[in-house]
């Protein structure tokens, strides 16, 4: 299937969370079993240090990414670790993988910016 009309953004709810789980559990093939409860993948959701993102065509999640900001001992910075990445099969083949990793990519460098100019109001 074409999916030329996709759109990224962060999760924003721990329904949309339980969305990704489920592509996640269809795209690596996890075992059936219960997700975490709404809580505490609210509770996840509020740790700046944890990044999820999710992809839809037609208000349906087809893929997304999670990702780790973790400080580095070799330079006085963070970097993102990617620790899942997934795409529905019938939606692969579309750029939205790609389109995942530049849109982190580009959010971590306004983050960058902003915080290297001295601003605290950027998102």
């Amino acid at each position: 299937r074409r999916a030329s009309n996709y759109q990224i953004h962060f999760v924003e709810s721990a329904e949309e969370f339980q969305g990704l789980l489920k592509v996640f559990r269809e795209v690596f093939d996890w075992e059936e079993s219960e997700f975490p409860n709404s809580s505490y993948l609210s509770n996840l959701l509020e740790n700046p240090q944890l990044l999820v993102l999710i992809a839809k065509v037609e208000d349906k999640i087809v893929g997304g990414l999670t990702a780790y900001v973790l400080p580095s001992y070799q330079v006085s910075a963070s970097n993102i670790y990617i620790y899942d990445l997934g795409v529905k099969e019938n939606f692969r083949n579309n750029g939205i993988g790609k389109s995942l990793i530049k849109f982190l990519i580009k959010r971590n460098y306004v983050l960058w910016n902003c915080r290297r100019n001295g601003t605290s109001s950027c998102h």
